[in-house]
């Protein structure tokens, strides 16, 4: 037991010497909604701004991603998913550098494939990663001497999606919510 009380009164010495510098980012929107015919070029604008004082560089990474039955969202490579509109995506740059306080616009192209029996198969959705490769913050604590460091290292997600111009029409109509019971701390609901 007496180890565990001295792990507590570290983690509490810890907390009070603690110094984390501001760090951040501020992507908009979060998720990109595309429309439009097949064979056309769309676009939309991502708006990326660096509110620290110091540059931040970022790689652009594309994924897929879909939900699991509890509605978490289960990551894939690029084009491996049913649905996928992730090989649509074209000029992005691998990397976005951003200076202090510097706020950027970025835009986004898709791609929407000729052959109509793919691009109008349905709503297509995939992610753009925006993880942090340079600009990290640092913490350090320590006690007698020892020092812990930590990095901190933002990543950002921003989905899209394309809606083919046939399912554009936005309407649901809620006939049942049933609760099913319980599977471990998770309530199920039957929605139809």
């Amino acid at each position: 037991m007496k180890p565990f009380y001295l792990f507590l009164l570290f983690l509490f010495l810890l907390g009070g010497t603690v110094r984390t510098a501001a760090q951040g980012i501020s992507v908009s929107p979060a998720r990109l909604f595309f429309a439009g015919g097949a064979g056309e070029r769309v676009s939309q604008i991502l708006t990326m701004a660096n509110p620290t004082g110091k540059a931040l560089r970022f790689k652009l990474v594309m994924r897929d991603f879909s939900r699991d039955s509890l509605g978490e969202k289960v990551y894939a490579d690029a084009g491996s998913m049913p649905g996928s509109n992730a090989g649509w995506v074209d000029g992005l740059p691998d990397v976005v550098e951003l200076g202090p306080g510097e706020k950027r616009d970025l835009p986004v192209y898709l791609r929407i494939p000729a052959d109509s029996t793919v691009s109008q198969r349905g709503v297509s959705r995939s992610i753009l990663f925006l993880s942090q490769t340079a600009g990290f913050d640092s913490t350090t604590a320590g006690i007698g001497g020892r020092k812990v460091g930590i990095l901190v290292r933002l990543e950002v997600g921003v989905q899209i999606y394309y809606t083919p111009g046939w399912s554009s029409r936005r309407s649901l109509e809620f006939l049942a919510f049933d609760e099913r019971g319980r599977v471990d701390t998770v309530r199920r609901w039957a929605v139809r």
